[in-house]
């Protein structure tokens, strides 16, 4: 092994993460955990390119491509321009094999596009796989070269390496670690499967060393010479990184920017065009075997494959294909893969499945939902930790954000952002009734009767009222007709109230007064989250929520607004009850106090529950 450190040694920030900028969002901050720092560096831009070797065109592998194409000193300085095109801060490079002639002297190829790529530097520029930063963005704090594999020539053609380069950003100071390598080829060479699961398993023991345990982040590039989405005894290697906590930054993104639809990272500079095999063809099917692995604590925001500078649309036969254009050479047989990942030192890896945000555990596909969505740039951090629910074999993961709920289950992942509205179909208009107004989320919801949820809404709907209560505002006739399906660790409360009362006359009312104080002394009472529900979620359970709102002191423009979200409800009639209550009792608090006979301690309860 070589390592060697750069000039001014710096010292290694134990658990510092760069922190991804997240524009326009800040959690709130009477629920974040006092040990989230602010977010403050920008996300990394990383690039992983197998680059060809320069001996491509005495290699034989290209019969396809004119000899004059492949040499060199055409496609490097093509290849510096596909670079500064994408602009990366951080690049791994693979296959810097053969020598060319530079000033005099034989030299590793990429050593001719270090002047061509200004505003960058290279490390490890004499071994097959140098790793490229911008210098504006970090400095060099070391950089290393660990041999995972030792070539013989025939079972193994050549050595393999993984290369390592600890930058430190000139912003926050925080530092980052780019590893890089490139596995057997199985065309190398008779043992290279098994190479390749011995070189993965090196790979993660280097990882964890030269990152001090998983401490500080990082990102692996590579030619895995393994395709996504191998199965079986192929994706072993694959298998190894991600039982160290590492996802393939493809299935981790919040989005996927790839200009051609299909494109591949291994394009080998044909595609199939009208039945034939065609030079400088775009192929958008096919193996991809170039990677970016992060940390599961990683936010993925983007990943494309990268087509380059130079492509355009032409029909052959009245079917459209992509082609790189005729002026330029190719660069290489890959395409780079491009990946803007941040971190946010407020998620800590547990491992493969699990992590912890704050004080609380987020696990499984849970977690893997919550971070596809771009994590707490759009839910926040966790304000409870993941409960289980289960409805005639339907098992469903839900956890509470700052700014949002995540659900899965094996038939569906759903994902609500506070204030927006939480759909379940065959309910009624179920929402979240008082997210919109700027009070509490995921605390009190409305709907109408639950007769026609399907399976899954059910166990949707057991996750979101886990250790809660049901509600019901229906008559015994009603709830007779139409009855409320059973829901696993829900308790039920049934307060009927007239059904054909008008809003006005279920404020005077004294059976429905009487009802309606029951009601929320139950939500006061609940631990949990509470669904209200008549019929039609209209006048009973907006006349309900409208209470429970006034008690978390909403305005009658609020309560208003709530009300009408409730398709056919009027406004004039949610008016007329707040005239009719505040008339009678001199407002509305003299309404819950006198009205309903609510004490202070149960008013303070819904206050603390609801606002």
């Amino acid at each position: 092994m070589t390592r060697r450190r750069a000039p001014r040694a710096l010292p290694l920030l134990l658990a510092l993460a760069l922190a991804l900028t997240l524009a326009g969002h800040a959690p709130a901050a009477a629920s974040t955990p006092a040990s989230v720092a602010e977010p403050s560096t920008p996300s990394v831009r990383v690039m992983t390119y197998n680059v060809l070797t320069a001996g491509a065109a005495t290699s034989g592998k290209f019969p396809d491509v004119p000899t004059a194409d492949l040499a060199w000193d055409l496609r490097d300085d093509q290849l510096a321009a596909w670079i500064t095109t994408e602009d990366p801060d951080v690049i791994g490079f693979q296959e810097n094999l053969d020598t060319v002639e530079l000033d005099g002297a034989d030299v590793l190829q990429l050593h001719t596009v270090v002047p061509l790529l200004s505003g960058y530097q290279i490390v490890q520029l004499d071994n097959a796989d140098p790793i490229a930063f911008r210098t504006s963005r970090f400095t060099l704090v070391e950089d290393g070269a660990t041999r995972i594999a030792t070539g013989d020539g025939t079972t193994l053609v050549r050595d393999r390496w993984i290369t390592h380069a600890t930058l430190k950003d000139r912003a926050s100071g925080a530092e980052f670690i780019v590893f890089n390598t490139h596995l057997s080829a199985a065309a190398e060479g008779t043992a290279a499967a098994a190479a390749r699961v011995a070189e993965a398993r090196k790979i993660v023991t280097e990882i964890r060393s030269v990152s001090d345990g998983l401490a500080t982040p990082f990102v692996l590039t590579g030619d895995l010479n393994v395709s996504q989405g191998s199965t079986g005894a192929d994706a072993a290697p694959l298998d190894t990184l991600a039982g160290l906590g590492l996802v393939n930054s493809s299935e981790w993104a919040v989005s996927t920017t790839t200009a051609i639809p299909g494109a591949v990272s291994l394009q080998s500079m044909t595609a199939v065009v009208d039945g034939v095999k065609t030079y400088k063809a775009v192929r958008t099917s096919g193996k991809t075997l170039d990677y970016v692995w992060v940390p599961r604590g990683a936010l993925v925001r983007s990943y494309r494959v990268s087509t380059g500078p130079h492509t355009e649309q032409r029909t052959v036969n009245g079917t459209s294909y992509w082609f790189y254009d005729d002026a330029h050479v190719l660069p290489s047989d890959h395409n780079p893969v491009v990946v803007e990942v941040g971190f946010n030192d407020a998620i800590a890896t547990l491992g493969a499945t699990s992590t912890r945000a704050g004080a609380y555990r987020l696990s499984g596909k849970v977690y893997e939902t919550y971070l596809r969505t771009g994590a707490w740039e759009a839910f926040g951090l966790p304000t409870s930790n993941r409960t289980l629910a289960r409805y005639r074999g339907v098992a469903v993961w839900t956890q509470r954000f700052t700014d949002g709920t995540v659900q899965w289950s094996s038939r569906a992942v759903r994902m609500s952002t506070s204030p927006g509205t939480t759909v379940l179909s065959g309910t009624g208009g179920f929402r979240d009734a008082l997210a919109a107004s700027g009070l509490a989320y995921g605390v009190v919801y409305r709907s109408g009767d639950l007769k026609g949820s399907s399976t899954t809404g059910r166990a949707l709907l057991a996750g979101l009222l886990a250790g809660g209560r049901i509600i019901d505002l229906r008559t015994a006739s009603e709830r007779s007709r139409r009855p409320d399906p059973s829901l696993p660790g829900v308790a039920r409360s049934s307060y009927a109230v007239g059904a054909e009362d008008s809003p006005e006359q279920l404020v005077t009312g004294r059976s429905d007064r009487a009802a309606f104080a029951k009601v929320l002394a139950r939500v006061a009472a609940t631990k949990g989250p509470v669904l209200l529900h008549c019929s039609d979620n209209q006048v009973r359970t907006g006349w309900a929520v409208a209470l429970v709102m006034f008690a978390a002191g909403a305005s009658n423009t609020d309560v208003e607004a709530e009300y009408v979200r409730t398709t056919g409800a009027s406004s004039a009639g949610i008016t007329a009850a707040i005239d009719r209550a505040t008339t009678a009792y001199g407002s509305m608090q003299n309404y819950l106090t006198t009205g309903l006979g609510l004490s202070a301690k149960q008013l303070k309860a819904l206050k603390a529950k609801s606002s």
